[in-house]
């Protein structure tokens, strides 16, 4: 059954013309340029291998087909929104001087927190005053080189504290975990404050140059719009940009990629190569699922997952 499978599929794309001759005839110095997986020998590794240089070439046939104007695309990735529009690509920043500076503060009191829970309750060593000491000239610095013009309140909240709490530690000595938590709880006002200046300064941009973008999308244009975001594991469900096209696209964030149509969601990946690489395979499986399984999203749940569970429920049963 999965050797039937894996020769359809490799039909199917040869089909799509992207495999090339090589690739076809299974020369051995053909298999050698590509990354094996088990099997490693037989007649099987050799199919195996085509099947993944047919798909390789269909991944870059579509990342071309791509940037020739097939979709429109948006990339955000790194502080920029790209758009491949009609063969044209543009590329904007929309992540403000503000944000990062705000950031800056708000990752100073993180970097404390860091440090300081890592030590043991108790008198504080020289060596870990003389730590304290250089973290609060640190702050000293960051404070007087503020322009008066552009000092916030929650800015100057957060760093008066913080500096309130290392003289305190370096005047005691002592260092305990409640007070630890105490600074970091008086922190909390004011760090929300810098949360919403910071989220409010990217979102304007990202949706002034994206309306801006809409105006010459047609209907059709922006119904067929892919988005890839471009960020960490751990925000992945609430991630501003994330979240900002989800709502303006009206797509909901499920469990893994279960649900990513317009909107895809590439997890440290952060380059516009492995975005395009990561729409390009997003189409691809899709089509894949629909032709085999009139299921567009099955491959996005993994191939197993229905006979998995089903299995799971003899061997597991809830």
């Amino acid at each position: 059954m999965y050797r039937l499978i894996l020769l359809v599929s490799l039909m199917t794309l040869s089909l799509m013309g992207v495999a090339d001759t090589d690739v076809l005839t299974g020369k051995k110095e053909a298999v050698q340029k590509e990354k094996q997986f088990a099997p490693f020998t037989g007649p099987l590794s050799i199919l195996n291998v085509q099947f993944h240089q047919a798909y390789n070439q269909a991944v870059i046939a579509e990342v071309a087909q791509i940037k020739a104007g097939k979709i429109p695309v948006m990339i955000m990735s790194s502080g920029y929104l790209t758009f491949y529009f009609q063969g044209i690509r543009r590329q904007v920043k929309v992540v403000p001087d503000l944000y990062h500076e705000i950031k800056a503060v708000d990752h100073m009191v993180l970097g404390l927190y860091v440090f300081l829970s890592r030590l043991k309750e108790g008198p504080l060593s020289t060596e870990i005053l003389q730590s304290i000491q250089s973290k609060k000239e640190e702050i000293e610095r960051a404070y007087k080189d503020f322009q008066p013009e552009i000092k916030l309140d929650f800015q100057v909240r957060i760093l008066e504290q913080s500096l309130n709490y290392l003289n305190s530690l370096l005047n005691d000595k002592l260092y305990n975990l409640h007070g630890l938590l105490s600074y970091i709880q008086s922190m909390r006002t004011a760090l929300e404050a810098s949360f919403l200046l910071a989220a409010k300064s990217q979102l304007d941009l990202m949706h002034q140059y994206v309306s801006q973008w809409k105006k010459n999308m047609s209907a059709t244009d922006w119904s067929a719009l892919k988005v890839v975001v471009c960020a960490s594991h751990q925000p992945r469900y609430g991630e501003l940009s994330y979240s900002y096209f989800s709502r303006l696209l009206d797509e909901k964030p499920t469990v893994g990629a279960l649900g990513e149509d317009q909107i895809i969601y590439s997890e440290s990946r952060y380059s516009e190569d492995e975005a395009l690489s990561l729409l390009a395979r997003h189409i691809i499986d899709q089509q894949i699922s629909q032709t085999f399984f009139n299921d567009r999203f099955r491959m996005q749940r993994d191939l197993f997952n229905d006979v998995t569970e089903s299995y799971l429920n003899e061997i597991l049963p809830m």
